[in-house]
C-alpha cells in the first residue's frame, strides 16, 4: 500500500513539473490581431531552437521579441502596393506600452529611446518606417522600440537601407509583393549597451525576402522564391561598434542617409544561404523548405533589372527610393 500511495506521488510529481515546465514556456501574445489570422505570418513564422519570446501580432507586423537579448529575435511582415502611400515619417522613437504591462508583469523593463543614448549605435528599425506609409498610424507603429535592433550607422545607414530600397523599388515598378523576415545573429565577443549593459548588440542581421509575382499571392510556391541576406553589424571601416568606439561614434555623426547612400546593391556581397543563417541564428525556417530560393545569379539577374528600371523611372525620390544609377558598383557593369 505504501509503495502504491509513493508511486503515485512520483507520478504527481513528474506530472507536475511538465504541467510546469510547459506553462513557464507557454508562448505570450499580445497585439491588436489574433496571431492565427495575421496575414503578416501568411507563409508561416520561424521557431527558435531556444528561448521564450514575446509573440506582438499587430496589422503592421508580427515581432518575436526576446526577454534576454531585449530586442526582436525575428520581424516579419508583407510589403505590396497599398503599404505604401502619403504619410509621413513620425521620427519619434517610442517605448512600446504593451510590450511594457507584460514586461513588468515579469519584473523586466522595456527599452525606451534613451537607452541607446552616449552609444553611438543606432536605433536600426527592422520594418522600415517607409515600408509602412499608408497611414500616419502605420508608421507610428514602426518607432516603438520593440522594433529596433542595435546596429552600427554603417549597416542602418547604408547596408541596411541600400536592400530595403531596393526591395520596395521592385514592389512599385513590377507591381508584386514581397513577404519579409528580419532577425539577429550574435556570437561569444556580442557585447551589451544600455544604462544597465542589457541590451545585447548583434553581430549581424539578416533579411529573408520572399518575392511573388504581380497577381502572385503569399504561400504559393510555384509563384514565389526567395533570397537571404546576412548584412554585418560594423563601422564603415568593418571594425566592431563596441571595440571600435571612435570609429562608430564617427560613423554616427558623419553618415547620412540621404547623402552617402545614393548607391545600388551595396547589401549584394552579403547574400547568404538560409541554411547558414539557420545555424548561425539559432532559428528553423521549415515553412520555407517548399519555396525556391534564389541561386546568385538568379539575384543578379533581379539587380540588371532594377538597374533598368532606375533608368526608365524618374518617380524615385526622397527618403524612401533614392539612388543615382552612376555610381551602381563595378561589378554589376558586366551583368
Amino acid at each position: 500500500m505504501r509503495l502504491r500511495y509513493l508511486i503515485g506521488l512520483i507520478f504527481l510529481s513528474f506530472a507536475d513539473i511538465l504541467f510546469f515546465a510547459e506553462n513557464s514556456f507557454a508562448e505570450i501574445v499580445i497585439g491588436d490581431v489574433p496571431l492565427s489570422e495575421n496575414s503578416n505570418v501568411g507563409l508561416g513564422r520561424p521557431t527558435a531552437i531556444t528561448g521564450n519570446p514575446i509573440i506582438i501580432s499587430r496589422s503592421q507586423y508580427v515581432i518575436s521579441w526576446n526577454v534576454e537579448t531585449r530586442s526582436p529575435e525575428w520581424v516579419s511582415w508583407t510589403l505590396h502596393p497599398e503599404s505604401l502611400g502619403d504619410a509621413s515619417r513620425s521620427n519619434t522613437f517610442h517605448l512600446d506600452k504593451e510590450l511594457d504591462v507584460v514586461l513588468r508583469d515579469q519584473n523586466r523593463r522595456s527599452v525606451s529611446p534613451n537607452d541607446y543614448r552616449g552609444t553611438c549605435i543606432d536605433r536600426g528599425h527592422q520594418v522600415p518606417s517607409a515600408d509602412r506609409t499608408a497611414s500616419e498610424a502605420d508608421n507610428q507603429s514602426t518607432f516603438f522600440m520593440s522594433n529596433v535592433m542595435p546596429q552600427s550607422a554603417f549597416l542602418n545607414r547604408k547596408l541596411w537601407v541600400s536592400l530595403e530600397r531596393f526591395v520596395r523599388r521592385r514592389i512599385v515598378a513590377m507591381g508584386g509583393r514581397a513577404y519579409l523576415i528580419t532577425g539577429s545573429i550574435y556570437d561569444a565577443q556580442s557585447q551589451n549597451i544600455g544604462p544597465d549593459q542589457d541590451i545585447k548588440v548583434p553581430k549581424s542581421n539578416f533579411k529573408v525576402v520572399v518575392f511573388t509575382g504581380g497577381e502572385g499571392r503569399l504561400g504559393h510556391a510555384s509563384t514565389s522564391r526567395f533570397m537571404a541576406i546576412n548584412l554585418p553589424n560594423v563601422t564603415s571601416r568593418g571594425t566592431n561598434p563596441m571595440t571600435d568606439y571612435q570609429q562608430a561614434c564617427i560613423d554616427a555623426g558623419k553618415t547620412g542617409k540621404t547623402e552617402e547612400t545614393k548607391v545600388q546593391a551595396i547589401w549584394r556581397p552579403y547574400l547568404e544561404g538560409l541554411t547558414t543563417i539557420e545555424s548561425s541564428g539559432g532559428l528553423s525556417f521549415e515553412f520555407l523548405r517548399s519555396i525556391h530560393e534564389m541561386t546568385p545569379q538568379e539575384v543578379d539577374e533581379l539587380i540588371a533589372e532594377d538597374a533598368q528600371t532606375l533608368i526608365r523611372w524618374s518617380g524615385f525620390r526622397g527618403q524612401t527610393f533614392w539612388v543615382q544609377p552612376q555610381r551602381i558598383f563595378p561589378w554589376l557593369k558586366q551583368l
